[in-house]
């Protein structure tokens, strides 16, 4: 199954061998955002998704310094296969147990065991479609936001777009350079589904984790930032239920 995935995106060569008029000429969106006009010329169309065009820089050496350490924090969540909030989040969550007074010795043991089959769970997991997601939050930006910075909110509001049209997956997954993305006809058929799976398991660990954390007062602004959590996992559940406005 061959996914035709270029029609919505405006910067490719029409289809026919004949002579093309001015008017027949695809026209390519311009950047026209809040970046300084002198930086113009450095910035590429990418694609379309919900009438909103969406650019890059022209080489990825010119990504801003604060969109670069955005990406390496990304990266380091690729490397550990597990986020950083969520590891953190699971050694305090055995802390809680162990430290406990309400959860009998006997109970530790398999509080402790659900912990880590979960942790094991999610680093096994052989393709992680949120990370590359999230790389793409930094490569790609719209003409609102600052392309030299970069805004985690901003961001998330970024994912929902992208969710809510739900036409730009396999354009991630099809990018000739591969940068970011793992490609396969597979994973193109079912984005979806390694989307929701993966957001169901992290969010099965959040909710064991900020019920575990949650007893301890110590711990409320543990369990403030799993909450932010929740939101972003609500997002990528989303997207997983939105079926994909591309045709096959």
């Amino acid at each position: 199954m061959a996914f035709n995935i270029w029609p919505w995106i405006k910067s490719r060569k029409p289809e026919t061998t004949g002579i093309l008029t001015s008017e027949d000429q695809p026209v390519t969106p311009q950047y026209n955002g809040t970046a300084d006009r002198k930086h113009w010329d450095k910035i590429k169309f990418a694609f379309t998704s919900g009438n909103r065009n969406y650019f890059c820089f022209g080489h990825d050496i010119n990504i801003p310094y604060e969109r670069m350490h955005a990406a390496i924090d990304i990266y380091r969540e690729l490397d550990a296969a597990v986020n950083p909030v969520y590891l953190d989040s699971h050694c305090k969550a055995v802390d809680a147990v162990l430290e406990s007074e309400k959860i009998k010795t006997n109970k530790k043991l398999i509080e402790i065991g659900i912990l880590n089959a979960r942790l094991k769970e999610r680093k096994e997991l052989a393709i992680s479609v949120q990370i590359q997601i999230k790389l793409a939050t930094v490569k790609y930006f719209d003409e609102i936001e600052n392309p030299f910075s970069y805004q985690h909110d901003y961001n998330k509001t970024k994912i929902e777009h992208w969710a809510k049209y739900a036409d730009v997956p396999t354009f991630f997954l099809s990018l000739p350079e591969n940068q970011y993305l793992t490609t396969g006809e597979e994973l193109q058929r079912s984005l979806n589904t390694y989307l929701q799976g993966e957001t169901l398991m992290n969010l099965k660990m959040l909710e064991h984790h900020i019920t575990l954390l949650a007893s301890e007062t110590s711990n409320e602004d543990s369990t403030k930032i799993l909450a932010l959590q929740k939101e972003w996992e609500s997002v990528f559940l989303n997207w997983s239920n939105n079926p994909s406005t591309l045709t096959t």
